[in-house]
């Protein structure tokens, strides 16, 4: 069986002709001394799979090349899979190469065996990926289903858990990076109460399209409640998917979304968790404990802005005193139409001290009924 070509780029023959030495056991290598000829080896050689290239060379640098391999027509192209020959970057740099595309960084003077573990967990990644685009392709509709939310395009939760697993699995086994950031869009309630549900779905749906285009091929984004989304980062440690995730609440917050000619805005929450960063044992683990975040940060930001308004008057007193939990119900949900910050504040004690009586973590209450 043919191995996988890795097309190595750098102005230094020497470190070329190290790395190539560390990997090719495993692995077809290529060479190329520049970024113009790195492209022209990628346009011609249809068998390479992976790109390590230096980011500092004279012409087209590693950052040229980059950007010339993500902006492709051709799908082969622009879904390689890019390794970054780190030297001594600085943070600001492999944070301009990470939001660019790269998809993982090696030293010039890695050992063989984490080499050809990297470039191997990223070829699975890729594959993967075709796998599934290939399925969906082939799939009837009851199963298309199971994998891909009708409203909004992104995976099923049930589909990216199964998903998500595979590469937990992988990342605990060579020891990389693994993140997940859950992120709701926190004023979904009016918007759908303002425009209803329809057009919330149709919004849900131009929202996905924009996190998409801002998510490697290896990253996986599903639909886990109503209008909460997390995503999977392969390959990405906590401080990067921290970035991460700042950059998808900034594109959704600044993104200019219209329903007829009125416009809306867009609230946010967010919550990170990373394998090593987070003693977790499974992908659902690691998802339930970035949506315990998420839930955190939104409990925190409400309370804020409850603390910059004004006191609000107390509320009337109820026409009768509720016989029964329906009861206090209605009088509770015609309260929070009209002061829900302070219904909020009440019932939070109320509801911690429930789930304390009954025996559950306020934290896996949270989460299960997010996912309902």
């Amino acid at each position: 069986m043919d191995k996988p070509r890795v097309l190595i780029v750098d102005d230094s023959k020497a470190v070329r002709s190290a790395v190539a030495k560390v990997i090719r056991s495993f692995f077809d290598t290529a060479e190329a001394a520049d970024g113009e000829a790195g492209w022209a080896a990628i346009e011609r050689d249809p068998g390479i799979a992976v790109v390590i290239s230096d980011l500092d060379m004279p012409g087209l640098d590693g950052f040229g090349l980059l950007q010339r391999i993500r902006s492709a027509t051709s799908p082969r192209i622009r879904e390689l899979p890019f390794l970054v020959l780190s030297g001594n970057e600085d943070d600001a740099t492999r944070r301009r190469a990470r939001d660019a595309g790269a998809s993982d960084f090696i030293s010039k003077k890695i050992r063989g065996i984490e080499a050809v573990a990297r470039i191997d967990n990223l070829l699975r990644l890729v594959q993967a990926r075709h796998d599934l685009e290939a399925s969906h392709q082939a799939l009837k509709v009851d199963d298309d289903e199971k994998m891909w939310d009708r409203v909004t395009g992104a995976f099923t939760p049930g589909y990216l858990l199964e998903e998500g697993a595979k590469h937990f699995a992988q990342a605990r086994e060579h020891g990389t990076a693994f993140s997940a950031v859950s992120l709701r869009i926190d004023n979904y309630a009016e918007i759908e109460a303002k425009f209803g549900s329809a057009a919330f779905g149709q919004l849900l749906g131009r929202l996905v399209k924009l996190l998409q285009g801002m998510l490697r091929a290896e990253d996986a984004l599903g639909r886990t409640g109503e209008a909460l989304f997390s995503v999977i980062l392969p390959g990405t440690g906590a401080q990067q998917a921290v970035g991460v995730a700042q950059r998808l609440r900034q594109r959704l917050e600044s993104a200019r979304i219209t329903h007829g000619a009125e416009a809306v805005s867009i609230l946010t929450s967010l919550g990170v968790a990373a394998l090593g960063n987070d003693n977790v044992a499974s992908v659902e683990e690691l998802l339930k404990t970035s949506v315990a975040r998420l839930q955190q940060a939104a409990l925190k930001a409400e309370a804020q802005r409850s603390g910059a308004r004004e006191t609000l008057p107390a509320p009337p007193p109820p026409a009768r005193a509720p016989g029964d939990v329906a009861s206090a119900l209605q009088i509770l949900e015609r309260a929070s139409a009209e002061r829900p910050s302070e219904v909020l504040d009440r019932l939070g004690p109320l509801v911690k001290a429930t789930c304390a009586r009954v025996g559950i973590d306020l934290q896996e209450y949270l989460f299960l009924l997010q996912s309902r």
